[in-house]
């Protein structure tokens, strides 16, 4: 009888564990920007993303701002100021993982016209030789 209760205790204990992941996707890029893989991931309910909400004030390890969010016309990406000049690419994703935009630079900053987009949320990668910084952003009407 002890066994039979410390069985359906670990069963309930195990479900509870289970029922509490959410699924996501997330999707593997080259270089280029091209995707290679997309794939379905379970985590626990609550658990941050890599993705950060950028503003003002959201910086990362290669110091990169994205301002202003939301957005309605012009989008700044502020690469931030090198030692030398690095180049940088820069990739504007919809939530489907299609490429809006991208730009090829050595400048500390560049701008991308928005404008034309429709209303919703975007994904900004950002490429410095190895590193790579990731943002969510907003376009508004």
């Amino acid at each position: 009888m002890k066994n039979c209760i410390f069985l359906i205790g670990i069963l309930f204990t195990g479900l509870r564990i289970f029922s509490q992941t959410c699924p996501a996707i997330a999707y593997t890029y080259d270089l280029n920007g091209e995707r290679l893989q997309q794939s379905l991931v379970v985590k626990p309910c609550g658990e941050t993303s890599r993705t950060k909400k950028a503003d003002s004030t959201t910086t990362n390890p290669l110091n990169i701002k994205v301002y202003p969010n939301p957005a309605q016309n012009m989008l700044t990406v502020d690469l931030g100021q090198p030692v030398s000049p690095v180049e940088s690419m820069v990739y504007l994703y919809d939530l489907q993982g299609r490429i809006i935009n991208t730009q090829k630079t050595t400048l500390n900053m560049i701008q991308i016209d928005v404008s034309q987009l429709n209303a919703g949320e975007y994904y900004l990668n950002v490429i410095q030789g190895k590193k790579h910084a990731g943002y969510t952003v907003m376009k508004s009407n």
